[in-house]
């Protein structure tokens, strides 16, 4: 009920948390960053998986590409799972015309089970957010998918404008949500 979910365990006993959605807001975006092999797709895997047993998200996961674990594991989970820039530009064309169909509705910033938030995931979103498509509909996401009841993270490598489609509305956006760093060991900052 308050939004938030445990992520994972840090240094010392202490507790990782990610904020999904703020009552009476809506769905929180955020970023996670990292180089390869630190641990954020990790992490994204444990927010999803927390949004998943909630029951009070529906998740979509997107990557350019999984391996063929990540791939079944996805599909099995969410049947919009979608992997590469044709499955995810469809996915995101779908996400505009949802936004638009939720706010005609009235929102849906409180998560039910009636009315699930939708929490869309980018794994090594620099790859798709070079398309302007999907670029243009995660920028319309960071802008009004709140109120719609609709959360998108990002995990890249960097916080530089080139993770984020050259966009920097979108970086902005995604950068004052919440967010997860890590370094090369595995540790969030």
């Amino acid at each position: 009920m308050s939004g938030r979910i445990q992520i994972g365990a840090g240094p010392f006993g202490s507790t990782t948390t990610w904020r999904l959605h703020q009552p009476g807001v809506g769905p929180r975006h955020g970023l996670v960053t990292g180089p390869p092999g630190s641990g954020r797709t990790t992490a994204l895997t444990c927010m999803l998986i927390n949004a998943l047993h909630s029951r009070r998200c529906v998740i979509m996961p997107t990557a350019q590409s999984w391996d063929s674990r990540q791939r079944s594991t996805w599909q099995t989970a969410s049947p919009y799972a979608s992997e590469g820039a044709t499955q995810a530009s469809h996915l995101f064309r779908m996400l505009d015309r949802l936004i638009t169909t939720r706010l005609e509705a009235g929102g849906y910033q409180d998560p039910t089970f009636e009315r699930p938030a939708v929490l869309v995931t980018i794994d090594d979103s620099e790859q798709l957010l070079s398309d302007r498509r999907i670029r243009t509909v995660a920028e319309r996401l960071v802008g009004e998918g709140s109120a719609a009841g609709i959360g998108l993270i990002a995990v890249t490598a960097g916080e530089g404008i080139e993770h984020f489609g050259h966009n920097e509305r979108l970086r902005t956006a995604l950068m004052a949500g919440s967010r997860l760093t890590f370094v090369g060991t595995g540790s969030p900052q």
